[in-house]
């Protein structure tokens, strides 16, 4: 059997027929998108089509719609090495756009780009206090939201295999005056003098604005 048809799944190989049906026995999509966005993007490097086909087999087996046609092609996009994303669409368009998703919709994209945030460097979001970067985009970039409500949403978004150490606390938020000083407490995040986050909210949003665009 050839290494290609072996996918690289949380440190380790696993064949693509096995982890295919261990999304199907995941229990819930929550969980199992988790192992079809790792098929997806060996699908695009292996130029495996077909593979393409099963994740949507997977989406079906859920009673969900296949992928939007576009949203194979951001899984690449955002993941392979040397990726640089050039915003085609407009920041307020992407806003408006998320506004008129439903609440499940909002949730499913956000988790959806927190996979695809950590498939493309963990180093990223690697602690509790990252949620603040997380935060600071959405509320600059998409809608305006309290520290208390921002908890309850990340909860939601949360992939359900996540482990404790990268989950939102109930005191992440109270801790983003140590992070973010004085003079730029009022600031877009772009606009901050010094972003402890700053990679992690450009590449989040970079992220983020093709999963909303590309989202039925």
């Amino acid at each position: 059997m050839e290494t290609s048809d072996f996918v690289y799944f949380d440190g380790t190989y696993i064949e693509e027929r096995k982890l295919a049906n261990m999304a199907k026995q995941a229990g819930s999509y929550q969980i199992a998108e988790h192992y079809a966005i790792h098929l997806l993007y060996h699908a695009f490097k292996y130029k495996k089509d077909y593979l393409i086909d099963e994740v949507n087999n997977i989406r079906k087996f859920y009673s969900l719609p296949p992928f939007p046609p576009l949203y194979a092609t951001s899984v690449i996009s955002q993941t392979m090495p040397g990726y640089t994303y050039e915003n085609k669409e407009s920041n307020d368009l992407a806003r408006a756009k998320y506004k008129s998703l439903d609440e499940e919709k909002r949730i499913e994209v956000i988790r959806r780009s927190l996979i695809l945030l950590v498939l493309k460097d963990k180093n990223l979001f690697d602690e509790k206090r990252k949620w603040i970067g997380i935060y600071l985009v959405i509320r600059d970039r998409l809608c305006m939201m309290n520290r208390k409500d921002f908890i309850e949403f990340a909860n939601k978004c949360t992939p359900a295999d996540w482990d404790d150490n990268i989950r939102i606390g109930e005191t992440t938020m109270s801790n983003i005056g140590r992070y973010i000083s004085y003079e730029d407490r009022d600031e877009a995040y772009y606009d901050m003098k010094n972003n402890p986050f700053e990679d992690l909210c450009d590449t989040f949003w970079s992220i983020l604005i093709h999963e909303i665009m590309t989202t039925d």
